[in-house]
């Protein structure tokens, strides 16, 4: 249960940060 558990934080904070990360471009980005 635990190794599951781990397993689901760990996808969800892979995804969270791929999200933020594409944010972050996308404010980073220059307004043209």
């Amino acid at each position: 249960a635990e190794l599951v558990r781990s397993g689901r934080d760990r996808a969800k904070t892979f995804t969270w940060r791929r999200a933020a990360e594409a944010v972050w471009a996308i404010h980073r980005r220059p307004r043209d």
